[in-house]
Protein backbone atom coordinates (compact mmCIF):
# COMPACT_ATOMS: atom_id res chain seq x y z
CA UNK A 1 0.00 0.00 0.00
CA UNK A 2 1.47 3.43 -1.06
CA UNK A 3 1.11 6.39 0.46
CA UNK A 4 -1.43 7.56 -1.77
CA UNK A 5 -3.83 4.16 -0.95
CA UNK A 6 -3.51 5.09 2.39
CA UNK A 7 -4.60 8.52 2.15
CA UNK A 8 -7.76 7.64 -0.45
CA UNK A 9 -8.95 4.91 2.12
CA UNK A 10 -8.75 7.31 5.20
CA UNK A 11 -10.64 10.05 2.47
CA UNK A 12 -13.02 7.80 1.99
CA UNK A 13 -13.72 6.51 5.68
CA UNK A 14 -13.72 10.49 6.68
CA UNK A 15 -16.96 10.58 3.56
CA UNK A 16 -18.86 7.84 5.31
CA UNK A 17 -18.87 9.70 9.05
CA UNK A 18 -19.93 13.08 7.61
CA UNK A 19 -22.33 11.40 5.15
CA UNK A 20 -23.67 9.59 8.59
CA UNK A 21 -23.68 12.47 10.71
CA UNK A 22 -25.30 15.01 8.19
CA UNK A 23 -28.08 12.40 7.43
CA UNK A 24 -28.99 12.22 11.45
CA UNK A 25 -29.08 16.30 11.10
CA UNK A 26 -30.81 17.07 7.88
CA UNK A 27 -33.94 14.15 9.53
CA UNK A 28 -33.89 14.92 12.77
CA UNK A 29 -34.49 18.89 11.10
CA UNK A 30 -37.26 17.87 9.15
CA UNK A 31 -38.78 15.91 11.53
CA UNK A 32 -38.84 19.00 14.18
CA UNK A 33 -40.51 21.16 11.63
CA UNK A 34 -42.91 18.62 10.73
CA UNK A 35 -44.33 18.59 14.51
CA UNK A 36 -44.29 22.51 14.48
CA UNK A 37 -46.37 23.00 11.84
CA UNK A 38 -48.91 20.51 13.04
CA UNK A 39 -48.70 19.81 16.65
CA UNK A 40 -49.64 22.29 19.74
CA UNK A 41 -46.87 23.92 21.49
CA UNK A 42 -47.72 21.79 24.48
CA UNK A 43 -47.09 18.90 22.57
CA UNK A 44 -44.10 20.03 20.67
CA UNK A 45 -42.83 20.86 24.19
CA UNK A 46 -44.00 17.47 25.77
CA UNK A 47 -42.46 15.82 22.89
CA UNK A 48 -39.11 17.60 23.29
CA UNK A 49 -38.74 17.15 26.99
CA UNK A 50 -39.38 13.57 26.45
CA UNK A 51 -36.77 13.96 23.65
CA UNK A 52 -34.33 15.09 25.97
CA UNK A 53 -34.47 12.02 28.82
CA UNK A 54 -34.32 9.69 25.81
CA UNK A 55 -31.23 11.20 24.52
CA UNK A 56 -29.56 11.27 28.36
CA UNK A 57 -30.27 8.16 28.70
CA UNK A 58 -28.74 7.08 25.61
CA UNK A 59 -25.73 8.83 25.93
CA UNK A 60 -25.33 7.54 29.53
CA UNK A 61 -25.96 4.17 28.56
CA UNK A 62 -24.28 3.41 24.99
CA UNK A 63 -20.83 4.80 26.82
CA UNK A 64 -19.69 5.96 23.20
CA UNK A 65 -20.36 2.64 21.64
CA UNK A 66 -22.56 4.16 18.36
CA UNK A 67 -19.20 6.71 18.10
CA UNK A 68 -16.63 3.48 18.25
CA UNK A 69 -19.07 1.72 15.70
CA UNK A 70 -19.23 4.62 13.25
CA UNK A 71 -15.03 4.91 13.12
CA UNK A 72 -14.04 1.55 13.01
CA UNK A 73 -17.03 0.66 10.21
CA UNK A 74 -15.84 3.68 8.27
CA UNK A 75 -12.27 2.27 9.30
CA UNK A 76 -13.06 -0.91 7.51
CA UNK A 77 -15.18 0.36 4.94
CA UNK A 78 -11.98 2.18 3.70
CA UNK A 79 -9.88 -0.38 3.49
CA UNK A 80 -12.33 -2.85 2.07
CA UNK A 81 -12.41 -4.92 4.80
CA UNK A 82 -16.01 -6.68 4.66
CA UNK A 83 -15.32 -9.43 6.78
CA UNK A 84 -14.24 -7.46 9.70
CA UNK A 85 -17.48 -5.19 9.47
CA UNK A 86 -19.23 -8.16 9.51
CA UNK A 87 -17.52 -9.63 12.66
CA UNK A 88 -17.30 -6.18 14.25
CA UNK A 89 -21.15 -5.55 13.50
CA UNK A 90 -22.25 -9.03 15.63
CA UNK A 91 -20.19 -8.38 18.32
CA UNK A 92 -21.45 -5.09 19.05
CA UNK A 93 -25.17 -6.08 18.13
CA UNK A 94 -24.93 -8.48 21.19
CA UNK A 95 -23.28 -5.45 23.76
CA UNK A 96 -25.74 -2.97 22.23
CA UNK A 97 -28.86 -5.22 22.93
CA UNK A 98 -27.24 -5.89 26.53
CA UNK A 99 -26.66 -2.13 27.22
CA UNK A 100 -30.31 -1.49 25.67
CA UNK A 101 -31.99 -3.82 28.63
CA UNK A 102 -30.11 -1.93 30.76
CA UNK A 103 -31.64 0.99 29.63
CA UNK A 104 -34.94 0.01 29.68
CA UNK A 105 -34.82 -1.67 33.26
CA UNK A 106 -33.98 2.13 34.43
CA UNK A 107 -36.17 4.04 33.07
CA UNK A 108 -39.11 2.12 33.75
CA UNK A 109 -37.94 1.76 37.05
CA UNK A 110 -37.22 5.55 36.94
CA UNK A 111 -40.13 6.38 35.02
CA UNK A 112 -42.88 7.93 38.19
CA UNK A 113 -39.86 9.81 39.36
CA UNK A 114 -39.41 11.51 36.47
CA UNK A 115 -43.05 12.06 35.53
CA UNK A 116 -43.19 14.15 38.93
CA UNK A 117 -40.20 15.97 38.49
CA UNK A 118 -40.40 17.21 35.11
CA UNK A 119 -43.99 16.78 34.46
CA UNK A 120 -45.40 17.02 37.89
CA UNK A 121 -47.88 14.70 37.52
CA UNK A 122 -48.11 11.04 36.52
CA UNK A 123 -50.15 11.92 33.20
CA UNK A 124 -47.42 11.01 31.29
CA UNK A 125 -45.90 8.31 33.25
CA UNK A 126 -47.64 6.26 30.40
CA UNK A 127 -45.52 8.16 27.66
CA UNK A 128 -42.07 7.89 29.58
CA UNK A 129 -42.40 4.13 29.55
CA UNK A 130 -42.72 4.38 26.02
CA UNK A 131 -39.36 5.10 26.00
CA UNK A 132 -38.05 2.41 26.73
CA UNK A 133 -39.10 0.92 23.69
CA UNK A 134 -37.10 3.58 21.86
CA UNK A 135 -34.09 2.60 23.88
Amino acid sequence: MTLYDSRDTTIRGAYWQYLSSLTLVVVGGLFYIFIIHFYSTEIVGVFSLLNAIAFLFSTVFSLGLQQGVQHFISYHLGRGEDGMIRALARKLTAVGFLLSLGAFATLWVLSPAFAILFFHSYAYLDYLRLMDVEL
